[in-house]
């Protein structure tokens, strides 16, 4: 079984949700229309339906591209930082994290090779998979990187997929 599926669009109302019951909460992202950059990931309770308010919401001044949660229940969400000149990062957000909180780790920098990151996943031993895309003057490539489990700071994915049929866009993934 899947330990997250999710689907995530672009920005301008990005939308994941995570239906799995044995990932836990149902979480989603709302990201706002227009010119604003920031950006919120709101949970819900398993199960939940119907017009329900959130058990908790992290917001977060940059948008949130993705978001997917580990077998802890911590979240992972990759980040468009517009002020980085559109470079993204990878942050972890612990269990239980709400409001303005301060991630409890970040993959960020050069080495980390992101630029456009997307739905990314987590799976059990820890390893985080994240789609990305690159867009030149002259093409656009398409690239699924995985990070360590422990991975922190400016630091190389451990691998590196890419393929000539991502001609479309960014893989979805699903993790077995």
């Amino acid at each position: 079984m899947p330990a997250a599926i999710a689907r995530a669009a672009r920005p301008s109302g990005a939308k994941i949700s995570c239906t799995s019951e044995s990932c836990g909460p149902v979480v989603a992202t709302v990201a706002p229309g227009g010119t604003s950059y920031s950006g919120k990931i709101q949970v819900f309770a398993p199960g939940a339906t119907g017009n329900v308010a959130p058990e908790r919401v992290i917001t977060n001044s940059n948008l949130f591209l993705g978001v997917a949660p580990d077998a802890e229940g911590n979240l992972y969400a990759s980040l468009d930082i517009p002020t980085t000149g559109g470079t993204s990062s990878i942050v972890e957000y612990a269990a239980g994290a709400n409001g303005a909180a301060t991630p409890a780790r970040t993959i960020s920098g050069p080495a980390t090779e992101l630029s456009i990151a997307g739905a990314l996943r987590v799976d059990a031993a820890g390893k985080i998979y994240v789609p990305n895309q690159t867009i030149s003057q002259t093409s656009t490539s398409y690239s699924l990187y995985t990070f360590a489990p422990a991975a922190s700071g400016n630091v190389a994915p451990v691998a590196a997929m890419t393929s000539s049929s991502w001609t479309a866009g960014a893989p979805e993934i699903a993790i077995k």
